[in-house]
């Protein structure tokens, strides 16, 4: 809700969204039911991820939905984007859910950050989320023992102290998933880096999880 409150008048504009990471397209269900009330446009979603079993279309009647199957990291870490990330228009929203604690390294998020900032259209909005799992006592103690777990198996270290595990993946005993638990800090200094390039923070907050603070959202208007 905080991300329709701030970019509501953008969206009923020009209906467009950028969905980067869409999972099972909860987000694009969301926005398209706001929109309803809002304008008979339809919404333009461009949706990406790199599995597209996940991504579920039902109840998304009216919506022109482009659905982009595609390895996040290859297409944003470099000047070598695929063509179809190309050929995607600036939109007037562009989200990042439940994605950047994916990316290995500072480097590689802050190559997407760039990335959404280049495909948001003049004076419309960039939202993105990082996870802060470590800050959950028992959260980070599982995690803590899942990579150790993986250490031992794959024959490599993982430096906790920077941020960064192995998590199990669906109770799979030997499945793990890379996963960075952002520090405050971390976050900061890619707020630096969107307002450098002539970006306004517009809300930061943190909810999720049963403390209210599992995940830090950031919301942008970009010029």
């Amino acid at each position: 809700d905080r991300v329709w409150q701030a970019c509501s008048d953008a969206l009923c504009h020009a209906p467009s969204l950028l969905d980067i990471g869409c999972g099972n397209m909860r987000f694009e269900k969301f926005l398209a039911s706001k929109l309803a009330h809002m304008t008979d446009k339809p919404l333009k979603a461009y949706a990406i991820d790199s599995c597209r079993a996940l991504a579920e279309t039902s109840g998304l009647e009216g919506v022109l939905v482009d659905f982009l199957e595609m390895d996040i990291h290859e297409a944003t870490r470099d000047g070598n984007a695929p063509e179809a990330f190309a050929k995607i228009p600036a939109c007037a929203l562009v989200a990042c859910f439940g994605l950047m604690h994916h990316l290995p390294c500072a480097l590689d998020r802050e190559h997407l950050l760039l990335k959404m900032i280049e495909k948001t259209a003049p004076d419309g909005f960039m939202s993105v989320s990082f996870w802060q799992f470590a800050s959950d006592l028992r959260m980070r103690k599982k995690a803590e023992r899942a990579t150790q777990r993986g250490s031992d198996l794959l024959g490599f270290d993982i430096d906790t102290d920077q941020g960064d595990y192995l998590l199990d993946w669906q109770n799979e005993t030997n499945a793990f998933r890379f996963c960075h638990s952002f520090a405050d800090l971390e976050i900061d200094d890619l707020i630096g880096v969107a307002c450098a390039q002539g970006c306004d923070l517009v809300a930061d907050y943190q909810d999720d999880g049963k403390s209210g603070k599992l995940n830090r959202y950031l919301i942008f208007k970009v010029h």
